[in-house]
C-alpha cells in the first residue's frame, strides 16, 4: 500500500505575502516546497523550480529514468499537507514500477533526519487531516 500524502510539521517562517488591504497574494508553503525540493535534488532526482499555484500551494515534478512524480506544498497554518501522484507515461506500468514507493521510502527518511520537520504522517488521499494518527512510513501494511 502507498500513502501518497502527508502531514508535516515543521519549523519554517510564515511566507504568506498579503497586499496593504490583507488579501494574500502569495499563499504559504513556499519555503517548505523548495526544502523538499532540494532533498530531493540530494537524493539524485531531476526536480523542477516549485511554481505558485494560489490557495493550492506550490507544485513541482520529479523526473528520474523518464519516470514523473508530482508533488504539491500547501500550508494549512499549523500544518503542511505533501500531496504527492506518480505519473506513469503508461497506466499498466503504475502498479509494478518500484520508482514511485521508492522515491517516497527515500523522501521519508530525509525529512525524518531534518531538524526542521517535528512530525511527518503519512495518509492515504481520503484520510489527510483525520483524527487518528497517519503512519510513520509512505509504503507498507
Amino acid at each position: 500500500m502507498i500513502r501518497p500524502c502527508a502531514e508535516l510539521y515543521a519549523d519554517f517562517p510564515d511566507d504568506q505575502i498579503e497586499d496593504e488591504d490583507g488579501e494574500i497574494t502569495q499563499f504559504g508553503g513556499r519555503g517548505v516546497a523548495e526544502a523538499i525540493a532540494a532533498i530531493l535534488r540530494l537524493l539524485g532526482y531531476d526536480v523542477s523550480p516549485p511554481q505558485h499555484r494560489q490557495e493550492n500551494g506550490w507544485n513541482f515534478e520529479i523526473t528520474h529514468q523518464g519516470k514523473r512524480v508530482w508533488m504539491q506544498v500547501s500550508d494549512l497554518g499549523e500544518v503542511y499537507i505533501l500531496a504527492t501522484e506518480y505519473k506513469p507515461k503508461f497506466s499498466l506500468f503504475k502498479k509494478s514500477d518500484p520508482t514511485y514507493p521508492e522515491l517516497l521510502t527515500r523522501l521519508n527518511a530525509q525529512l525524518r533526519a531534518d531538524s526542521r520537520f517535528h512530525k511527518v504522517w503519512w495518509r492515504l488521499r481520503n484520510d489527510v487531516l483525520a483524527e487518528a494518527p497517519g503512519a510513520s512510513e509512505p509504503v507498507g501494511v
